[in-house]
Order: C-alpha cells, then sequence, then structure tokens
C-alpha cells in the first residue's frame, strides 16, 4: 500500500487548499502572531488582500466566508468585545478536518449503498426482457398494455407487487394514496413488503392520506412507514384533508397506475400510459397538488 501525499488525502475528505474558502483560512492564520490568537476583521482583511494580491475585496464576501469557516469547525470567534475576533490553531483544525473527514465517510457509505443497490438491480434483470423493450425503443413501436382488473384487497396488492415493485428502479416516484386501504387480516405484512420492497428498490415514495379522519389504520400505516423511513427508505407520508371524490391510486413515475374504481366491494384496473396518457397526468397533477400543501406525518431522519 502507497502513501498518500498530504494533498491526495485532503482530497479525501473533499478539502481543497486553493478553493475560495480555504484562501481566506490561510489569509487567517497568517495574520495570526501565533497559533492561540485573535485578529481583529480588519487585520485579517489586510492579509487576505496581501495574500491574493488585490486592492479592494468585498466585506460581505469575506464575512460569509469567516461563517462558513466557523460552521466547518475551522476557526472560532470570540465575541466577548464589542468587535468580533478570529483565530484558528491546531486543536482547531483538528475539529474542522474530523467534521470533513465524517462528511466524506457518510457520502462514500452512501455510494457504496447506491452502487450496491444497482449491482441488485443488475443482477434481477431479464435479459429477454430487456430485449423486447430495447427493440420497442429501437423501432419505435410500443407494446400497448391491456387493462388488467384485480377485484379486493389482496389482488390489488399482486398488482402492485407484478407492476410497480417488480419494476422500479432508483429516479422512480410512487405515489400511494392510501384511503382506499382497509383493515383486512395481514394488511401490515403485505403493505410493509411492498412499501420495503420499494425502498430497497431506489425509488422515492410518497403516500397521501386524503381522510378527515384521524383513524386508528391512518396511526398503523404511519407507524409502518416511518419505521421504514428510519431505515433509510425514501418513504413520506403526508396528509391533505379533502371532502371531494378524487383520484385513489397507486402509480409508477408516469408509466402507468392502479387506479381504484370501486371502493365497496375494492376493485381496480392496471393503466398503462400507452393506454391512457391524459387520466395518468390528470391523476399525477392531482396528487402533486395535495402533496405539495399536504402535513408531513413522517418525521425526517437525522443524519
Amino acid at each position: 500500500m502507497t502513501l498518500r501525499s498530504s494533498e491526495a488525502k485532503l482530497a479525501i475528505i473533499g478539502v481543497n487548499p486553493e478553493e475560495r474558502k480555504m484562501v481566506v483560512l490561510r489569509a487567517l492564520i497568517k495574520a495570526q502572531k501565533d497559533h492561540e490568537s485573535f485578529v481583529s476583521f480588519e487585520e485579517f482583511k489586510e492579509s487576505f488582500m496581501i495574500e491574493e494580491g488585490e486592492k479592494s475585496v468585498s466585506d460581505p464576501l469575506l464575512y460569509r466566508s469567516l461563517a462558513s469557516l466557523e460552521k466547518d469547525g475551522y476557526i472560532i470567534v470570540d465575541r466577548t468585545g464589542y468587535r468580533h475576533r478570529y483565530g484558528s490553531s491546531h486543536k482547531v483544525m483538528r475539529i474542522g478536518l474530523k467534521k470533513a473527514k465524517q462528511a466524506a465517510t457518510e457520502k462514500l457509505e452512501s455510494m457504496v449503498n447506491e452502487i450496491d443497490s444497482e449491482i441488485t438491480s443488475l443482477e434481477h434483470l431479464d435479459s429477454g426482457t430487456l430485449a423486447g423493450e430495447f427493440m420497442s425503443i429501437m423501432t419505435g413501436r410500443r407494446i400497448r398494455t391491456k387493462p388488467i382488473f384485480a377485484e379486493g384487497l389482496q389482488s390489488c396488492f399482486g398488482v402492485i407487487d407484478r407492476e410497480v415493485c417488480k419494476t422500479a428502479n432508483r429516479g422512480d416516484v410512487i405515489r400511494f394514496t392510501s384511503d382506499w386501504l382497509r383493515a383486512e387480516e395481514d394488511i401490515e405484512g403485505r403493505l410493509t413488503n411492498i412499501l420495503d420492497c420499494l425502498g430497497k428498490s431506489g425509488a422515492e415514495v410518497r403516500i397521501l392520506c386524503r381522510s378527515n379522519e384521524n383513524s386508528i389504520l391512518t396511526e398503523e400505516y404511519r407507524v409502518i412507514i416511518q419505521k421504514l423511513h428510519e431505515q433509510g427508505h425514501r418513504l413520506e407520508m403526508r396528509r391533505f384533508p379533502r371532502d371531494d371524490a378524487t383520484y385513489q391510486f397507486v402509480s409508477k413515475s408516469g408509466e402507468g397506475m392502479m387506479l381504484i374504481i370501486a371502493e365497496a366491494p375494492l376493485a381496480a384496473t392496471w393503466i398503462s400510459r400507452e393506454a391512457n396518457l391524459l387520466l395518468i397526468d390528470s391523476a399525477i397533477e392531482s396528487f402533486e397538488e395535495d402533496y405539495e400543501k399536504a402535513e408531513t406525518l413522517t418525521e425526517m431522519r437525522e443524519k
């Protein structure tokens, strides 16, 4: 294993000594008489102008750079006097570099997870299906999918599993209204499996409740989604109550959707974009309008 240069080590954690913020830090350190002293803004500014060979410089830009350096942990600010004084030291620098190292580690771990997810997608990729899709793209002739009908909750879950879960990938947006769900045996298990599958695919899942009622069932769904959300899946549940009838559906991006056509007894149909482009676009537009104004029911996971 070869030893890395100092520049290479800094590059790994995202620190470029030549970027504007680091040039500001260098000027501040040079302005200090020793590494334990503080300097005024005027003293720092003079050092910066010498460092950069500039005759004038914008104070607001320098203040913003100093604020950014303080936030990142590279400098400390003495606010005990009327005028703030700025300084850095080996101990302070360690804090800043430690934060940069942690951020870089988290970023790389996220990249590893994305790569693992893409490898998994490749492992499950069906070459035959892909060949058909590729030929359709090359010839400009798309296969028109016939509508699929489903009756009952379990049958609807089956459609979601086949048409959404098994084809969802990173970059897809899954829109899921929840008011059509009914309390039936093993619904929690089936719903958890479907949402977990969608989360692992890397797709973003937006769940919208439009009911006026704070039902026990809605809270149970929220708990399920919150747990998956905390596992790192891109799931979020929101509520926007409406009194008027509107679309109840589950869609995958704009490619197709399972539309609820009756609630008692429950019945649905899968519609491809080729079969009814206007209906799908109208449903998604209505969903997004409500989703933007909706109250968030899942708490954001801390990074």
